[in-house]
């Protein structure tokens, strides 16, 4: 029999988490930042104070997740200082100086829209 569990989300699935969510979610604005951005900030899910993440596990595999805050601002504000630096990164090896502006921009808009 297959070893599938629910357990709470922990760095090391960040990864599968992202990919799911860059293959499965096509609403919003994280798609469109890609699955590098998603994989850092799933791996900063977990040690932030107002959120948490569940996932569905066959073996090794990753088959659902789900991730909760109850701020979303405050999430991303955690997550930003735990792993900005790294969600930044792949931004810089796609894109232009003004869409970085822009990307940082946007965070910035939600990060204050929900406080």
């Amino acid at each position: 029999m297959t070893d599938v569990r629910i357990k709470p989300m922990i760095k090391r699935h960040a990864a599968g988490c992202a990919r799911l969510h860059q293959e499965c979610i096509h609403t919003g604005k994280l798609s469109g930042y890609g699955e590098r951005f998603l994989k850092q900030l799933y791996m900063a899910i977990p040690k932030c104070s107002t959120g948490f993440g569940e996932v569905y596990e066959e073996g090794d595999e990753i088959l659902g997740f789900v991730a909760c805050a109850e701020s979303i601002g405050r999430l991303y504000r955690q997550s930003l200082l735990r792993r900005g630096f790294f969600m930044a990164l792949p931004f810089f090896a796609d894109i232009t100086e003004g869409q970085v502006c822009l990307v940082w921009q946007a965070l910035a808009e939600a990060l204050e829209s929900h406080r």
